[in-house]
């Protein structure tokens, strides 16, 4: 029986060689390993999209500035049935799809919860679709939602695209859909493949599940979804994938794909798949023939998606009495970017960056969870913030106000998020412009090192920013001198607020500092000294003299400009309450 089994094996794996040489995609017996595991003749390094006719102008290198966005989970409403359950839109092995819509904005959305998926396949889909987020055949993504503590928690939030249903459901209901409607979809789907394949990207798993009819009035608007499988600038084998199983959904993806990775002439055969089921369905020879060309077994040999869409244009064109701009969707109707992308403070996305883009210094912190970093893509240094014991809300609020604040100069230039482990509360800032600072506490303790000037222009300084702050209805009672950096540059101050996970938001925030609250030192077990001083008592550290004259109100015996300097920047500083 042993020996039996072995044969077999044998058998299979010859069968497998004549299958893959006989066809011509195989020509070489000098097979090696793939970086996917899977096993095919080494052809050299070949761009596989210039090898199929699309140049590379404008093409990143990298999809390193596609940046996907995490949503606060409050951003987003579920709709629920009348068991209080989520509304599913559809589920496949996969994930669910749930209906939802933004909570400022009102605007219909999906919410695609993904199992068995790492943060970094997540991380892919969202990556692809915000590229693709200008292409009219895709739905617009709004970003990423946490659905649980753990970076796996992460659901794609997504375009609602209304009056839609695959187009599998259509070939269940194909009695509904007239001729020329059909020959719309299928130039559709060779116009969206064009649009995608021309990004650099292949779909890989174009299946009828995956392909979403919208219906606008009589007319169709095809999308394409699910872009869990999608590669930018390489191909993808299929693991484990036998092309003469008699599996349905398998059924799209192409034979070369069990042993090579895919090209442009893989999408091409899955659309010519569902081509070719519309010209049975609809009963038009042209569209067989034509998908029969997307199908044969070479790739080198399939139609260009190109050369698909000029043939069905003419088909259309010839056999439906139809103007061309009412079936040219793509230009006319091309859908508007998703409102759900707000500006609000509660509801601010916060742009998501990888940790493997990043080269960490083996240099001492800058302060206690500052690390220095290079970000790779851009080649510029950063500072990744860490924190220990704080919740997820409280850096994430952190995040929020310093992206809230960027345009400001009052906060170091925020860049994004990174996790740094496998929980959510493993975030941290990426922020830049802090490597050269040193804290406000230094500057109040060691006074001989700065001149009056440079303490006036200081103080109007940190006045102004508070200023800043309370105009974009933030403010906090509780901020300290070691929450506060200074660079001084020709003299002059350059100050940046680090501490904001203390500033609260509201229309009538509490940002009126009493001067006549006295200085308190907080002093801590094992610090060297007392740092932490009182924001009020800074102007009593910097301008003993100007502190008491205002607490008097005597203004009017303050013969110094330093009180009309401070005071014209900032007069709803100087309450004496």
């Amino acid at each position: 029986m042993a020996c039996y089994r072995h044969v077999i094996a044998w058998a299979s794996l010859l069968l497998w060689l004549n299958a893959a040489i006989g066809h011509d995609i195989c020509a070489s017996t000098s097979f090696f390993l793939h970086p996917n595991n899977t096993i095919c003749p080494n052809r050299g390094k070949v761009d596989i999209f210039l090898k199929f006719g699309f140049p590379s102008d404008a093409v990143p290198a990298d999809l390193s500035g596609y940046v996907p966005r995490l949503l606060h989970e409050d951003s987003v409403v579920h709709h629920v049935d009348s068991n209080k359950a989520f509304v599913k839109v559809g589920s496949g092995h996969e994930g669910v799809v749930y209906r939802a819509e933004m909570k400022d904005s009102r605007t219909p959305i999906i919410v695609k919860t993904l199992r068995n998926k790492n943060f970094h396949q997540i991380f892919h889909e969202a990556r692809i679709l915000t590229y693709l987020d200008d292409v009219p055949f895709v739905p617009d993504v709004v970003g990423l939602l946490p659905t649980g503590p753990s970076m796996y928690n992460l659901s794609i939030v997504s375009e609602y695209i209304k009056n839609s249903s695959t187009i599998g459901v259509w070939f269940n209901n194909s009695h509904k859909v007239s001729g020329c409607q059909w020959l719309n979809i299928s130039y559709q789907i060779a116009g969206g493949l064009r649009h995608i394949n021309e990004r650099y990207v292949l779909h890989n798993d174009l299946h009828h599940k995956n392909i979403l009819i919208q219906w606008r009035g009589s007319d169709p608007k095809v999308y394409f979804i699910d872009f869990g499988d999608s590669t930018f600038r390489h191909g993808r084998a299929v693991k484990n994938f036998n092309p003469y199983d008699n599996i349905p959904y398998r059924a799209y993806l192409p034979p070369e794909v069990s042993y090579d990775q895919s090209t442009p002439a893989s999408d091409i055969y899955s659309a010519g798949q569902n081509i070719k089921t519309i010209g049975r369905l609809a009963k038009i020879e042209k569209l067989i023939y034509l998908a029969s060309e997307c199908m044969t077994k070479d790739p080198d040999s399939r139609i260009s998606v190109r050369t698909l869409e000029k043939d069905l244009l003419e088909l259309l064109q010839k056999s439906c009495p139809l103007s061309t701009d009412s079936f040219m969707h793509r230009d006319s109707h091309s859908h508007q970017p998703c409102s759900g992308k707000h500006r609000a403070f509660h509801h601010l996305p916060l742009p998501i960056l990888l940790l493997k883009d990043f080269t960490i210094y083996r240099r001492p912190m800058i302060f206690q969870g500052w690390r220095l970093a290079k970000y790779n893509p851009t080649k510029e240094t950063v500072v990744i913030r860490t924190f220990k014991t704080v919740s997820f809300r409280y850096i994430r609020h952190c995040a929020r106000v310093s992206l809230y604040l960027n345009d400001t100069s009052y906060v170091p230039l925020f860049k994004g998020v990174v996790f740094m482990g496998t929980q959510l509360a493993d975030m941290a800032l990426v922020q830049k412009g802090v490597s050269d600072s040193v804290t406000l506490s230094n500057v109040v303790h060691d006074q001989r090192a700065f001149n009056e000037v440079q303490r006036v222009n200081l103080l109007r300084e940190v006045a102004k920013a508070l200023n800043a702050f309370n105009q974009r209805h933030l403010g906090c009672s509780r901020l300290h001198t070691d929450d506060i950096l200074i660079t001084f540059i020709n003299n002059k101050p350059s100050i940046k607020f680090i501490s904001l996970g203390r500033m609260h938001y509201g229309r009538n925030p509490k940002v009126k500092y009493k001067l006549t609250r006295k200085p308190r030192l907080i002093r801590r077990s094992g610090h060297r000294k007392s740092n932490r001083i009182r924001f009020s008592s800074i102007i009593q550290q910097l301008l003993p003299e100007f502190y008491d004259q205002v607490n008097e109100q005597s203004l009017v015996n303050a013969s110094s400009r330093i009180a009309m300097d401070v005071n014209s920047v900032s007069d709803w500083m100087f309450t004496s309450n």
